[in-house]
Formats: structure tokens, C-alpha cells, sequence
């Protein structure tokens, strides 16, 4: 009884192990565009924001430009309700 559960506890931890490693191989892939992308955030003003939020019906690139904004700075917004008037 013992040994199977430890046979099936080292099989989760082979499943774990291999989980993280895939992870972190996909993470290195998109590091670079991330940093990238933070790299532009910073360029951008508070003029810009002015600017995109005062859309009435915003583009879809926009919405998704300031969607991308808010997940780089860690900040959870509602583009919706960005753009209320």
C-alpha cells in the first residue's frame, strides 16, 4: 500500500517536473516580447491615454493596445468602461 502511493507520488512529481520545464521553456520563448513591449509601454504619455480614451467607440486596436497596457503594469481594468463617457 505504502509503496504504490509512493510510486504514484514520484509520478506526479516526474508529471511536475516535466510541467515546470515546459513552462519555462515557453516563458524564455516570450520574455524577449515582453520585455519589448514594457520597454514601449514606458514611451508612452499621459496625453496618449487621454487621447485613447476619449473615443467614444474606440477601435478594436486600441481597446487591445490598452488591454495589453493594463496587463504589463499587473492592473486588472475593464476596457468597457474605460471608454464610458
Amino acid at each position: 500500500m505504502i509503496e504504490q502511493e509512493m510510486i504514484e507520488t514520484e509520478l506526479k512529481v516526474q508529471e511536475a517536473n516535466q510541467l515546470e520545464k515546459e513552462c519555462l521553456e515557453k516563458f524564455s520563448k516570450v520574455l524577449p516580447e515582453l520585455q519589448e513591449a514594457t520597454t514601449a509601454l514606458q514611451t508612452l504619455e499621459n496625453k496618449d491615454f487621454i487621447e485613447m480614451k476619449s473615443f467614444v467607440n474606440p477601435p478594436i486596436l486600441i481597446k487591445k493596445t490598452l488591454e495589453g497596457c493594463f496587463l504589463i503594469l499587473g492592473r486588472y481594468y475593464d476596457v468597457n468602461i474605460f471608454f464610458l463617457p
